[in-house]
């Protein structure tokens, strides 16, 4: 129960960091905007596939790589 409550403070606070950074700098150019959506896109598609796929398809087996490979292309549809 800890630890839940330790990581939705410090998600929470992190989310409120940014949302901060965000409203103190509200006139960046275009380059800086790309560069910062490119960083949090990665990051993103990083949680998704350490945090996602690799142990869905550790559970799965070898055999059953197939649901995996199925799920990623099938979830865009639901």
């Amino acid at each position: 129960m800890l630890l839940v409550l330790i990581t939705a403070i410090g998600v929470g606070g992190a989310t409120v960091i940014g949302a901060l950074i965000g409203f103190m700098f509200r006139n960046i150019s275009q380059k800086y905007n790309n560069a910062i959506l490119g960083f949090a896109a990665g990051v993103m598609l990083a949680a998704a596939v350490i945090g996602l796929i690799i142990p869905s398809a550790e559970m799965t087996g070898r055999s059953g790589i197939w649901m995996t490979v199925l799920g990623i292309f099938l979830e865009r549809y639901f």
